[in-house]
């Protein structure tokens, strides 16, 4: 299917937006100009190729699937070519008018906004600017991340689309002269309804309900949806520098620092908010409706007659929005297919409850978690393993629908089942289904903790835990994990785990993905059997594993629907299974929460399930996120290496802290106000300004830091105490943040004028972009921790040696 309604509707939308701009001179005609006929040679040139290449494809009659995959992308560009083109043409159909008629006087600039003085100052503007793009920042990460699955790569691209957006918006106000505040900042506070609209919208037009979008996609539609309300944040944040410094207030630290200190406020305020008091879309709502109220106080002259009731209108939606949640609207736009009828945020993700032809379901993060008729997934993921044990009594269920899964494990009449859910959204509904069970036990716990603290021992554990496509996830994998595992089993214990679907062909990223979890198993347990049905199940003990599943099943006495000898037969089952494990010694390198590879070989795994749609997206990232490290000039080379080395630093305490606590969203905003509050404070204290040289003591020192965290990094997890793992973890992202701001206060107060404010701010987004991408996809899953933080001082040792070189030329 071609995307020609979506594709259409995008483009035109963002020609308006970028027209709105230019009306109001946060572009020039000039450079709006640019931008889209930079567009339209891009859409032409991939059009015009591509059909080349298929003509010669038709002369000759070339065969392969790469001409198939090249045909779509024909198509797309072209559409996307021809819809920008025709807007392109009736927005200067003047000038082909002219061509034919009378010559025109030459066109006008435009006309340049004087910024009216208010009395509101700079320094709230600045704070209430971080504060509202944070809680942006925040609350549309979460929802990316479900849309597009979640994995570390799309969270490290939606950070540097966040940046690099943002970078654009401070390069064009460097560009631009004297801009009316108030109307960017009316602006402002519309782009975040905006950016969720064309969230929606992408949704809606690009990916059906629950589909995992390609990595492609994902990049495409998470740069488009950060660009209105990042491109207005930078810009915006430039031109209140210029303001502050029209005032006299010339320390463009300073004003950073006041910017970052909305966002640490943010960042408390939303992590505090988001644990069960509001969901994401109350929390949105509310801060827009706060900002509103400001820009009604602040720009509204106090003889309007109007000013009192649009006052008491924000207020009064401020407060309905509180009691009247907008989310269940929202997510019944996402999920057209069914009715409706609850949704709830937790620390983990949306839980959505709907209806559809009298049959309920429950969808997690976008995706269908529980539905009616799903014996197979049932009957696989319990008898496979159960049958494998003499007399099952004490069975742990980690995560999955235990209501479909209780039936099945009662036909073994065990003592008694635990069923461990960390999402405490998720076990509400359980508990108000199942709360009498007498021999379930429902605990609401990270299963990682909850193995470290009871003493149980449990005679089957089945994980339904989903592949390790993220480093949170990834946890679950590990030989850490499995070690824990086995130490609750008892002597002929047996557990069970699905890394992913089982297809008849395994490629190079499959095969190297299932090798690392099966060898990881096999360094802690005796034996492993795989067993292909829907997924792949491997089966670990210490005891004698079978594969003759219906053997197993006519000595049990039970009756299954799908798991039985109509539809299975036991030689096929073996023979597949030793076929797997002839595919499944590929890969001889272990999985461990320091060095999380099966998540590296899941990504890789996901790019290459759409091959034709994974050169164009590297080529993608690289144009987005690793050509403006061109655009850095020398003289900012030492911010650009620091925000590099510490965006890198704030993926590895984001995930080195989940892969403890078990925790993504949640604690998210506690690093991230962790990090601003150390950015503000090196912004705006003043320490040793005047010596020669600080640049690069600030560097030296901060190459120190990664060295000493490099030492302690294998004794942090051994920590027992939750509360005092997370401040460790928080106080090791305020020191990086600290040498960082200072830096940023010492270069652009050289010559602090607007273009070198601008430089500065622009080297630090650009470098955190590409930091954030290189550690999210790369560094971090393949090298493991350890290497990581070393790659951090050696960024920060070569800015250092470069500020020396330089310091003598």
């Amino acid at each position: 299917m071609y995307h020609v309604v979506g594709t259409g509707i995008t483009i035109t939308i963002l020609y308006l937006v970028f027209f709105l701009f230019q009306k109001v001179s946060i572009l020039s005609a000039s450079d709006n100009r640019k931008i889209w006929n930079l567009i339209l040679m891009l859409t032409f040139l991939i059009t015009g190729v591509a059909g080349i290449i298929l003509a010669i494809r038709v002369n000759y009659k070339l065969k392969g699937d790469f001409f198939d995959q090249l045909l779509r992308w024909h198509v797309e560009t072209g559409v996307a070519f021809s819809f920008t083109g025709i807007i392109h043409l009736l927005r200067h159909l003047s000038y082909f008018r002219n061509l034919f008629g009378e010559l025109q006087p030459g066109i006008r600039s435009d006309p340049e906004l004087s910024a009216p003085e208010s009395a509101v100052s700079s320094g709230t503007n600045l704070f209430l600017l971080g504060f509202v793009s944070t809680s942006v920042q925040l609350l549309l990460l979460r929802e990316i991340i479900n849309i597009t699955g979640g994995y570390e790569l799309i969270a490290g691209t939606y950070l540097a689309a966040w940046l690099i957006n943002s970078a654009a918006g401070s390069f064009f106000a460097g560009r631009t002269g004297k801009v009316n505040i108030r109307s960017l900042n009316i602006i402002f506070a519309l782009a975040p309804l905006l950016s969720v609209a064309l969230m929606i919208l992408s949704g809606r037009l690009f990916l059906h309900a629950g589909e995992t979008p390609s990595f492609l996609e994902s990049i495409l539609i998470t740069t488009v949806v950060l660009l209105p309300v990042c491109f207005m944040s930078g810009f915006l944040f430039i031109k209140l520098l210029e303001t502050a410094a029209a005032k006299g207030f010339r320390s463009s630290g300073r004003s950073f620092s006041i910017e970052t200190a909305g966002g640490i406020f943010s960042g408390l305020a939303v992590t505090f908010l988001s644990s069960g008091v509001f969901d994401t879309y109350q929390i949105l709502s509310a801060v827009l409706f706060l900002f509103a109220i400001f820009l009604s106080v602040s720009f509204i002259s106090s003889g309007r007659w109007f000013k009192p009731p649009l006052i008491f209108l924000w207020t009064l939606l401020l407060l309905f929005t509180l009691w009247f949640s907008p989310s269940v609207f929202v997510r019944q736009v996402m999920l057209p297919g069914i009715k409706v009828t609850g949704t709830t945020d937790s620390p983990y993700g949306n839980v959505t409850t709907g209806e559809y032809r009298g049959e309920n379901f429950v969808y997690y993060n976008q995706r269908l978690a529980r539905w009616s008729y799903d014996e197979t997934e049932r009957e696989e993921s319990v008898h496979y393993t159960m049958l494998q044990h003499s007399d099952p009594k004490r069975i742990l269920v980690i995560s999955g629908d235990i209501r479909s899964l209780f039936p099945e494990l009662m036909k073994y009449h065990p003592e008694r089942i635990v069923f461990v859910e960390r999402d405490p959204e998720l076990l509400k509904i359980v508990k108000k289904e199942m709360e009498y069970k007498t021999n379930l036990i429902l605990i609401e716990d990270d299963v990682f903790r909850y193995l470290r603290k009871t003493e149980d021992v449990f005679d089957i554990v089945i994980m339904n835990m989903p592949p390790p496509s993220s480093l949170q996830i990834n946890r679950y994998y590990t030989e850490d994990f499995f070690r824990l595992v086995h130490s609750r089993l008892d002597t002929a214990g047996v557990f069970t785990c699905s890394p992913g679907v089982f297809e008849n062909y395994f490629n190079d990223q499959s095969a190297n993905l299932y090798s690392i979890i099966f060898n990881t198993l096999n360094k802690v347990f005796r034996n492993i059997v795989p067993i292909g049905g829907n997924r792949l199940y491997l089966i670990a003990s210490d005891g004698r594993l079978q594969t003759g599943i219906c053997s197993l099943y006519e000595k049990s006495g039970i009756r299954n629907v799908y798991v039985n000898c109509d539809y299975l037969d036991d030689e096929l089952i073996r023979m597949k299974s030793l076929e797997i494990q002839d595919l499944l010694r590929k890969e001889t390198r272990i999985n461990s929460l320091s060095g999380p590879l099966a998540t590296y070989f899941f990504q890789a795994y996901h790019l290459t399930r759409t091959p034709g749609r994974t050169v164009p997206a590297l080529i993608l990232l690289a144009i987005l996120f690793v050509l403006p490290s061109l655009t850095v000039s020398s003289r900012n080379f030492p911010m650009y290496a620091a925000a590099a080395s510490l965006a890198g630093f704030e993926i590895y305490a984001l995930l080195t802290i989940q892969s403890v606590m078990g925790n993504i969203y949640h604690l998210t905003g506690l690093v991230i106000s962790a990090v601003m509050a150390g950015l503000a404070a090196g912004s705006g204290i003043k320490f040793m300004d005047r010596k020669e040289g600080m640049v690069k003591a600030y560097l030296i020192i901060m190459a120190s830091f990664y060295i000493v965290v490099f030492f302690i990094n294998d004794h942090l997890p051994s920590i027992e105490s939750g509360a005092l793992f997370t401040g460790i973890i928080l106080l090791l992202s305020f020191i990086p943040s600290f040498l960082a701001g200072s830096l940023f206060r010492i270069l652009s107060a050289e010559r602090d004028s607007k273009i070198t404010a601008s430089g500065v701010y622009g080297s630090d987004l650009t470098g955190s972009a590409l930091g954030f991408i290189a550690v999210s996809a790369l560094l971090l899953p393949l090298a493991g921790s350890g290497t990581t933080l070393l790659t951090f001082a050696g960024i920060t040792l070569t800015a250092f040696i470069f500020a020396v070189v330089r310091s003598k030329s």
